[in-house]
């Protein structure tokens, strides 16, 4: 009989400790090609810290704006999409019989949660180009599992930086084809050693990834709120600042401007002064750093 390998990394690195202490709640945005901007949102838990009291806002939230929903079976599943759009016919918050004076309140709620109980978020932003050329379709299509990695990358760093040198990290992401399809390409993409190191060289996050229904697992949902506003603002800031308003408060937003290639977005929270206040560290990797990747390919 073989001897049973040891657990590895996200991407197949050797794992950096044996300590579970956070859980990573996943989910996109702007993924398809016809979208400018994609984004993947990492909501960095501690369950001891987080898990109880973010269940007791959802049910508050489900109580003030689902009524009708049966609270003992699950949690209404809240989409960002429906909320700032509306949704179909089966929705709670169709666009035929609700407004966006009824729904975007119920966003800006959930938008607030994670600075709330100062909840650390990881993201991977990918602008694409906008004049046609030899590489966009097909940085379009990498730009799934590339911005995939930049927010793995981003949780990655966090890690080393903030939790203790044993601890380590899993990833739970909604359970959905382009999810599941993003994430087995980005842990192929990573795969390669070049690759890797060119993100830091990730070893402080479980390799096996978990996937639920956002009704199970509620934290996906600030997720997906987070996912969502950052691509809204960032492709219409002077339309949608009350969504970053929402999620960083007054945070200043000159330096957040986006430029063609990955952005890998670390937010912290400082409540030194009483009111939490984002912290917010940017590494960014340039449209020709991608065109290199292209050409290794």
């Amino acid at each position: 009989m073989s001897a049973l390998k040891p657990a590895r990394a996200f991407g197949g690195r050797k794992l950096s400790g044996t300590r579970l202490v956070r859980v990573v709640y996943l989910d996109e945005s702007g993924i398809s090609l016809k979208e400018p901007i994609a984004v993947v949102a990492g909501a960095i838990l501690e369950p001891d810290e987080h898990w109880f009291a973010l269940e007791g806002d959802f049910m508050q939230i489900n109580q003030d704006h689902v009524p009708g929903w049966q609270l003992g079976n699950s949690f209404y599943p809240f989409s960002a999409k429906d909320l700032f759009w509306g949704g179909d016919k089966k929705s709670a918050f169709s666009q035929k019989t609700t407004t966006d004076v009824q729904r975007w309140p119920i966003l800006r709620k959930l938008l607030e949660l994670p600075r709330k109980y100062q909840i650390p978020l990881a993201f991977g932003i990918t602008e694409k180009p906008e004049k046609s050329g030899t590489h966009k379709s097909k940085i379009g299509k990498m730009s799934h599992w590339l911005t995939f990695i930049a927010c793995v990358s981003a949780i990655d760093i966090y890690l080393r930086q903030r939790a203790r040198k044993n601890e380590i990290a899993i990833l739970v992401a909604e359970d959905a084809p382009t999810m599941s399809k993003g994430i087995k390409e980005a842990r192929q993409g990573l795969t390669s050693p070049k690759r890797n190191m060119r993100y830091g060289g990730i070893n402080r996050i479980r390799d096996a990834v978990y996937f639920a229904k956002k009704d199970e697992a509620i934290a996906l949902q600030l997720a997906d709120v987070t996912a969502f506003a950052l691509r809204r603002f960032f492709q219409s800031p002077e339309k949608n600042e009350w969504l970053w308003q929402s999620l960083f408060g007054d945070a200043p937003l000159d330096r957040l401007k986006m430029e063609p290639g990955s952005t890998r977005i670390l937010v912290e929270w400082d409540a030194s002064s009483g009111e939490p206040k984002p912290k917010i560290t940017l590494l960014r990797t340039p449209l020709a750093a991608l065109l290199a990747q292209l050409r290794a390919q």
